[in-house]
């Protein structure tokens, strides 16, 4: 590739909403280049190698039974057919001392779990769910990038959303239910959310459990970047180019309108349309130049609440695990106080270090495919969120054996919280990976190593989120930053919107599905 080179679109990073509108340009006739800083694709989708056992970067994928949107995607870019993936049954595991709450991949059997547990509740069970069914049936028929006079008609076509847009996720519970177990069992789910229950968007921590629950939950068998670097296949297959190692140091405008982009080697390409799927901050307050944007825009994007990070360990361990271990997604909660007072310290910049008061989530990727780890051994990955990026000022003093103790300091604690539920895992320790905000930082380039760019606060979700089309021409947006959020389903589902923007409504004509013609 030369300077001198033209593309239709350049894409600015390889994460998976980036990766996802490249591939569907590209099939549809546009010269399209993904201009990544790292060495391999998939920004959060990645896997890496510590001795024997293979780590992924996230957990769980949903939405891939049946006709369910990311099930379209993967099936019209082609990555269905590069890539096999195990379902995990049930989605979440939700763990009190006083209860345990599966969350069965269908809402009817997670409607009859709650009702089982908690019966008084039965008829304001019922309730809920058929609000979130409600839900269900509208989202598909919305649309991803509204005009004024069409949210217009938002009250009266899409009541159900509607009425949500400014309530939380705890908010809702509370409506709904009076016993305090069945509300904390229901909000659980905040560490997918990136916000406590009390501040998450009650219509997003929908769309997630519709997105798993009714669309399954599921592993890509080889691991993560296999799936990343499927897409890349796909990208290249229809005659993009991916190129790694290629950090952007700014967009380049001309006569007003985003005409390409230069390197930090100092190569310019020039393209017709520049996507960004690089972190909403980085986008607007990095890479342009100075000026380009209004003020109150520039004071908007620096306001934005960006969603929590947090402290991953992946263990490779030597030893049994039990089948209820077996799930998508987990979580340890000592008590119902204990998730309080992890924001309330973060907002302190400080974690909690007592064990016996940590709330962990949990995964065991090698329960779902045994490929992750050699016979008689398992990986074990634990997480505590939030992780403030200013912990103790000490992540981010220039002392690497300072953070390094710090670092670790907090993976013991974790360790030996996690000793609660799996019995005997610090002796099985066989390979160990510790991840903190300032990792995520270094490898994506998030702000302040956020999981899910802007935090899905009532604020800003739907059409509070960061529009596909940005205040300058020919400079669009897509991945988490955009509508409907975080996750591999809502970044690819973004990329399918910002490609659908792009292509004037070929995809989805501005609706939320790809249309079935297409698949």
């Amino acid at each position: 590739m030369n300077s001198s080179q033209q593309f239709d679109a350049v894409v600015i990073g390889s994460g998976i909403g980036g990766l996802t509108c490249a591939a569907l340009l590209a099939k549809h006739g546009l010269k399209t280049l993904v201009l990544e800083q790292h060495c391999q694709p998939g920004g959060f989708v990645t896997s890496w190698k510590r001795g024997p056992f293979r780590f992924d970067g996230i957990q769980a994928i949903g939405a891939l039974r049946g006709d369910a949107l990311l099930a379209r995607i993967f099936s019209h870019v082609g990555v269905t057919k590069k890539v096999e993936f195990a379902e995990a049954e049930p989605f979440y595991r939700s763990f009190y001392p006083d209860v345990v709450v599966a969350w069965p991949c269908n809402l009817a059997r997670f409607q009859q779990e709650l009702v089982e547990k908690f019966p008084v509740e039965r008829k304001n069970i019922s309730r809920l769910f058929a609000l979130i069914k409600q839900v269900q049936n509208e989202l598909p028929c919305s649309y991803h990038s509204p005009g004024c006079l069409t949210r217009l008609a938002y009250p009266f076509r899409f009541p159900a959303l509607f009425k949500l847009r400014n309530v939380s996720w705890m908010a809702l519970l509370d409506r709904f239910f009076e016993n305090e177990r069945l509300k904390h069992a229901l909000a659980s789910v905040w560490p997918l959310l990136g916000v406590s229950a009390e501040r998450a968007s009650a219509l997003y921590a929908m769309f997630g459990i519709i997105t798993y629950l009714e669309g399954g939950t599921w592993f890509p068998k080889g691991g993560y970047q296999h799936l990343a670097d499927s897409f890349a296949e796909c990208l290249q297959d229809y005659g993009g180019i991916l190129k790694l190692n290629s950090p952007v140091r700014r967009i380049l405008i001309a006569g007003g309108r985003a005409s390409g982009v230069e390197l930090e080697t100092g190569e310019q390409v020039s393209a017709r349309h520049v996507i960004s799927n690089a972190d909403a901050k980085r986008t607007f307050l990095n890479l342009l130049p100075e000026g380009s944007l209004s003020s109150p825009f520039v004071r908007r994007v620096r306001n934005t609440e960006v969603s929590a990070s947090g402290v991953e360990v992946r263990l490779g361990v030597r030893m049994a695990l039990s089948e209820q271990m077996k799930c998508g997604v987990g979580i340890f909660c000592p008590d119902r106080d204990s998730v309080r007072t992890q924001f309330e310290l973060a907002a302190r910049n400080e974690i909690q270090t007592d064990p016996a008061k940590m709330t962990l989530w949990f995964g065991v990727p090698s329960l779902l495919d045994s490929s992750a780890a050699p016979p008689g051994c398992h990986i074990v990955v634990l997480g505590y969120m939030p992780a403030p990026y200013r912990y103790r000022d000490t992540w981010l003093k220039e002392n690497r054996k300072q953070y390094e103790a710090l670092k670790q300091s907090v993976a013991d604690a974790m360790i030996r919280a996690g000793e609660r539920f799996f019995p005997g895992l610090s002796s099985a320790i066989i390979a160990k990976d510790i991840a903190t905000p300032l990792t995520y930082e270094h490898y994506t380039s998030a702000s302040e190593g956020c999981w899910y760019d802007a935090a899905c606060t009532p604020d800003q979700v739907g059409f509070g989120r960061q529009r596909i089309r940005t205040p300058i021409p020919s400079l669009y947006l897509t991945g988490a930053k955009t509508f409907p959020g975080h996750g591999i389903v809502g970044a690819a589902s973004a990329g399918l919107f910002t490609a659908d923007v792009i292509l004037g409504g070929l995809l989805t004509k501005g609706r939320i599905l790809l249309r079935e013609e297409l698949v």
